[in-house]
């Protein structure tokens, strides 16, 4: 029985003891399921107070920042920190508060049908005056003003010359600044992300200028239409669209009263003060005996010439045969300061090479007679170009030459030493043949400079023959020659005139409201307001006009275009010479025929010669254009490389803290 009992016993135990067991599994099962549902809840009720938490913090940091004046400004230039050329001037405002700058800001904040970008722009321009009043410290005031129906906002901004602004839908908005002092007003009458860049400058300039009235005079002479044409007679049937003055005429009317002098001028009008000379062709004796006591009494000059002006060339009606000279230089003064400069030669520099199509549809190729000069090649410790971007030359000549005794000499602008000095007379054979001759010279050639000291003149023995010192009424004494300088003085010389050229700094682009405008992509003009606003006296606008364009060219890839270029020359060379060889020999037997009357008799052997000639004609086009191809497939796939790191940096980083942080939560049992 005992052993029936023990055999039976495990089927009887566990149909008593496996209910128990469910129900303790069970009654666990559910304990555990209420744990991980009330730890699940607990945790989304966690989030949930943390993002409520998170947002009010937000907000209350969003409102007390507000209140702040801290601020950190993390950009490359310090472009959203007022420049001490700035500072310096809102320190030399009067003290007198009776006598505050005032600032009138004009923006419609009021109504919705502002774009949203200017919306954002029109805080910029709150911090920025913020920052001008608190700098000023008691000397500025800002007025901000909201033009609606309901106010005469609208109207004073008409008297300040502030203009409304239409958008898409009909409606006038307002945003704009008017800048007072006393009885002097400057208006800055519309703002957009166009002058985004400038608005520092613009502020600061109409600042300085209703501050100091008293403007110096600036004489221009150009044998180039840069003052645009003079105005019409209806009445002698003389219609149609003006020529209107070359833009950087009319930024420098801003600033200075702007003269025009007479291409063949023998006199300086005394109350000139700095002279600028633009591709002043086939000058005269007398024009530059002029010039030089102009110097001599202490006048300023910048001078640009040119081996070849391509505006010049440009500007001149269509005619048989070779184009008439476009080049201007000084000789006599060149050779009294000790500067030589070659007009049957231009620069051509591969590495500093601008990259563009020459035809629609083609890729961009370099053109290494267009230059673009970054701060690199510009000299650091001058002011007027330490903290300029790029400057864009033309076609551009070059200085040589050992200097004078007594006068300081520096290079303001030079080409990198991947460059050659190349005969003008080559371009009409094309860009294509000078590459193949080109050869670096290793050496950096000087493009612009600067002369200071006390000069003496280029005509020590008073006059040339031609000139007449009588006639000129405007010349201070006329007859009293000066040998030399009555004081120190300063000469800018430029090796290009084209670059003045508005094409070659501005592009003009549509804004939101259809207008256009005018978009800066070189620091050409910056660097003429520069020199002129040095030799006139003033620093302190230099250092804000520096700041203007913020460029980021890609220097590897540049550098690896030219190294690639370089590679790949020789090879080039050599089949475009024998695709030349190619070309003369189908020339030559063409002009055989002709000379014997047999152009329309072909024997077997000439047709297989011609077709010999032709499929290897076809094969070095075809090998040029492969090797092009290859010379710049490094710098393509380089070029995607940078592309595709700026797409995926971020959000690979962004990735990999989200794990790194999950890891960790995990790790701690939290998730």
């Amino acid at each position: 029985m005992f052993g029936m009992s023990c055999t039976s016993y495990p089927s009887s135990y566990s149909r008593c003891l496996l209910p128990p067991l469910c129900c303790v599994a069970n009654a666990r099962f559910r304990r555990t399921a209420m744990c991980t549902g009330s730890k699940n809840i607990r945790t989304v009720v966690f989030a949930l107070i943390a993002v409520l938490l998170g947002f009010k913090i937000i907000v209350w940091i969003n409102i007390f920042s507000s209140t702040l004046t801290l601020r950190m400004d993390f950009t490359a230039d310090k472009l959203y920190t007022l420049s001490t050329g700035t500072r310096g001037i809102l320190t030399e405002l009067p003290l007198e508060k009776k006598e505050q700058v005032q600032i009138r800001y004009y923006c419609s904040k009021g109504k919705v049908e502002m774009p949203v970008v200017l919306k954002s722009f029109s805080r910029r321009v709150d911090d920025l005056l913020e920052e001008l009043e608190q700098a000023a410290d008691g000397k500025l005031e800002v007025e901000r003003l909201n033009p609606l129906p309901t106010n005469n906002h609208e109207e004073k901004a008409g008297i300040d010359g502030v203009e409304g602004q239409m958008t898409q839908t009909g409606v006038i908005i307002y945003l704009g600044i008017a800048v007072s002092f006393l009885d002097e007003t400057i208006s800055l009458p519309t703002l957009g992300r166009a002058t985004e860049n400038t608005l520092e400058y613009d502020l600061a300039r109409a600042i300085y200028r209703v501050t100091h009235p008293e403007k110096s005079t600036v004489g221009i002479m150009s044998s180039l239409p840069v003052m645009g044409a003079p105005a019409q007679n209806p009445m002698m049937g003389q219609r149609g669209a003006q020529p209107q003055p070359w833009r950087f005429v009319s930024e420098l009317q801003k600033d200075y009263n702007v003269r025009k002098i007479e291409a063949t001028a023998d006199v300086i009008p005394s109350d000139i003060d700095t002279l600028v000379m633009l591709h002043v062709k086939d000058v005269t004796p007398g024009t530059e005996y002029a010039v030089d006591q102009f110097i001599m009494g202490g006048g300023k000059l910048i001078a640009f010439v040119d081996p070849i002006s391509a505006v010049d060339q440009q500007n001149r009606p269509q005619q048989m045969g070779p184009p008439p000279e476009s080049m201007s230089t000084l000789p006599r003064l060149f050779d009294a300061w000790g500067v030589e400069f070659d007009t049957d030669e231009m620069i051509m520099d591969n590495e500093n090479a601008t990259m563009f199509s020459t035809r629609q549809g083609m890729q961009p190729e370099p053109q290494p007679f267009i230059l673009e000069l970054g701060n690199k090649w510009m000299d650091q410790d001058d002011i007027s170009t330490n903290a300029l971007d790029q400057v864009r030359i033309a076609y551009a000549g070059v200085f040589e030459g050992a200097g004078v005794e007594g006068i300081d000499r520096t290079v303001l602008l030079r080409s990198s030493g991947e460059s050659m000095k190349v005969d003008k007379s080559k371009l009409m054979f094309g860009n294509a043949n000078i590459r193949n001759d080109y050869k670096a010279s290793d050496k950096e050639h000087a493009l612009a400079l600067k002369l200071t000291g006390r000069f003496k003149s280029a005509f020590p023995q008073g006059p040339p023959a031609d000139v007449d010192t009588e006639d000129d009424e405007e010349a201070s004494e006329p007859d009293n020659h000066l040998a030399e300088a009555t004081k120190d003085s300063a000469i800018i010389l430029f090796a290009d005139a084209d670059m003045m050229f508005n094409d070659l700094w501005i592009r003009p682009t549509r804004s939101i409201f259809g207008q256009t405008v005018l978009q800066v992509t070189a620091d050409n003009n910056n660097l003429l307001q520069n020199v002129v606003e040095q030799l006139s006296g003033s620093s302190h606008l230099i250092a804000i006009r520096s700041r203007t364009i913020t460029s980021r060219p890609f220097e590897l890839i540049d550098e690896k275009r030219a190294e690639a270029e370089k590679e790949r020359r020789a090879e080039v060379k050599k089949y475009n010479e024998e695709l030349q060889e190619t070309d003369q020999k189908i020339r030559e037997m063409r002009s055989a025929k002709a000379d014997t009357n047999q152009q329309f008799v072909r024997s077997t052997e000439e047709d297989e010669e011609r077709r010999r000639l032709n499929k290897k004609r076809a094969e070095a086009i075809k090998t040029i254009r492969k090797l092009e191809k290859e010379m710049y497939r490094e710098v393509d796939k380089i070029e995607k490389v940078v592309t595709w790191t700026n797409i995926l940096a971020m959000p690979a980083v962004l990735f990999i803290v989200g794990i790194i942080f999950w890891l960790f939560k995990r790790r701690r049992g939290i998730l």
